[in-house]
């Protein structure tokens, strides 16, 4: 019987041009304290970004590695330690983690999202280049969630549960961007137990949608170059405000990418990683439940707090600026190499002034 082929998680140079995707890093490169000249150096120190399996840790690891990951499996007490012991330090979106994780490994909160910065994503509020227009704000809410299983899972897809109320009392538009594949889509309505008449419940009322109000399928077969980072750009930019209702998810990109744009997220207080971004400036928080029965059942409840949230928004005066200068002041891609610098140094007994991934070496070399 033939063993099964193990999984080369090393060989592949894509990660040079991009960390994101891939299971784990084999090193990093980081800039030492006091070098004037700013010399870029490779740091023997890997990442593992993704749940892997111990034993392939132990084959596939550098020595040492940290974790920086934002699996929601992380969050649960109850689940097992996921890391050999080549990982000597763990970095998570979470205020809180398993106290048996605490005594194997230092632990910061710090995660991939507090990297999204202007010198990598797409941001300016530019429509047409020649005539130098800005986008016009076509919708009021903008959300990108998964129409199956794993949108009620993690994705927020319950709160379209409150599509038609949002349109019709509130008189909003919504722009819905669906992820999900076509054949999962149906897949999930047909044989799913727990999710299936859920999906084709929400399925029907995204159908009945008022004027104005849009849902992008790009992979449907149709708007295909809506995954773009120009077209997700415009996408936000034409919109008053970012809602996200995800629960059992670790502090999505998507947050970060619509705070960096200058607009303001509304924001599930019950998602595992994500509330830190929020205050008066750039958002508000509401109680969406953790599960699409919280929504079955607490109907009213969760309406009233979504309402609230979205009127203190969209009813404040539109300044930008006041959100991209309070997450930058913050995050971004060389705060959060500095934080990282200063756990890397912690850990290791180590002396540098930034650590990045190697996808990022070029933001930092001196012109």
């Amino acid at each position: 019987m033939k063993k099964p082929k193990q999984k080369d998680y090393i060989k592949d140079g894509k990660f040079l041009k991009s960390a994101f995707g891939r299971d784990m890093l084999p090193y990093m490169w980081g800039i030492r304290n006091g070098d004037r000249k700013g010399e870029i150096v490779k740091i023997d120190i890997g990442v593992i970004r993704k749940p892997m399996p111990w034993a392939d840790q132990q084959r596939c690891l550098t020595s040492p590695s940290i974790a920086i990951m934002s699996h929601c499996s992380l969050h649960h007490s109850k689940m097992k330690y996921h890391f050999c012991k080549k990982v000597k330090g763990i970095c998570t979106p979470f205020n809180e983690m398993a106290g048996s994780w605490k005594k194997r490994a230092p632990h910061i909160e710090l995660c991939e999202s507090d990297m999204v910065d202007k010198s990598w994503i797409y941001t300016k509020n530019i429509k047409d280049k020649k005539k130098k227009t800005k986008f016009r704000k076509k919708y009021d809410i903008f959300m990108l969630t998964e129409f199956n299983k794993k949108g009620f899972r993690n994705k927020g897809l319950q709160i379209l549960y409150f599509l038609l109320d949002i349109e019709r009392e509130l008189g909003l538009k919504v722009c819905i961007l669906d992820t999900a594949t076509k054949s999962c889509w149906i897949s999930d309505q047909r044989n799913s137990i727990a999710f299936g008449s859920y999906l084709r419940e929400i399925t029907k009322i995204s159908k009945q949608r008022a004027d104005g109000s849009d849902i992008i399928r790009p992979r449907h077969g149709r708007h295909k170059d809506f995954l773009t980072q120009s077209k997700m750009n415009g996408l936000m930019q034409s919109s008053r405000c970012v809602l996200s209702a995800n629960t059992d998810d670790a502090s999505p990109k998507i947050i970060t990418e619509a705070l960096i744009r200058g607009i303001p997220v509304v924001l599930n207080k019950n998602i595992l990683g994500g509330c830190k971004y929020i205050n008066e400036t750039t958002g508000a928080l509401f109680d969406g439940g953790k599960s699409v029965e919280d929504v079955v059942e607490n109907y009213d409840a969760i309406k009233k707090s979504l309402f609230s949230a979205l009127t203190k928004v969209l009813s404040k005066e539109d300044r930008p600026q006041d959100i991209i200068k309070y997450y930058h002041k913050n995050w971004g891609l060389k705060n959060t190499s500095a934080r990282l610098a200063g756990f890397v140094n912690k850990v290791f007994k180590k002396d540098y002034s930034y650590v990045f991934y190697p996808q990022f070496k070029k933001y930092f070399r001196r012109k």
